[in-house]
């Protein structure tokens, strides 16, 4: 099942996808079934039902995409607190280089006084020390 799920969103028939990730879910309910979802819902523009599924899940996945929910529906703190959350100073930024990209987009949008233009290119350098090849990264510190 999972296998047709991958090759619906291959295919672009996110529907489709979300339709067999429902049913998966409904058989076998585990987060990465649950990430799936998510993920079926953001390529459907569905934002907001990713967030509601994925909200107070702690594996690093669960918590990628749920900033990513975050972004698309523009709650940048929520956003942020998801990839550095303030009551747990030592937890790695999820997901590696596009996490810390993810969170320089979002340091672009957040004023943060005085170090506001310092934090994106941070999260940006930090990011292409993880993947050298993240060409996105390179794009946003030109910028």
């Amino acid at each position: 099942m999972v296998d047709c799920v991958h090759s619906s969103i291959r295919l672009f028939m996110h529907r489709n996808a979300m339709f067999l990730c429902e049913r998966l879910i409904a058989q076998f309910p585990s987060e990465t079934d649950v990430q799936l979802l998510a993920t079926c819902y953001l390529h459907n523009n569905q934002p907001y039902a990713a967030y509601h599924i994925l909200k107070g899940r702690k594996l690093p996945e669960s918590r990628y995409l749920f900033a990513t929910s975050c972004f698309r529906m523009n709650l940048l703190l929520e956003a942020e607190e998801t990839l550095c959350p303030v009551n747990e100073p030592n937890m790695e930024v999820p997901s590696g280089a596009t996490g810390h990209y993810l969170l320089g987009v979002i340091y672009r949008f957040i004023i943060h006084g005085a170090q506001a233009e310092f934090q994106p290119a941070e999260q940006f350098t930090q990011a292409l020390s993880l993947d050298p090849l993240l060409w996105s990264a390179y794009e946003e510190l030109c910028i």
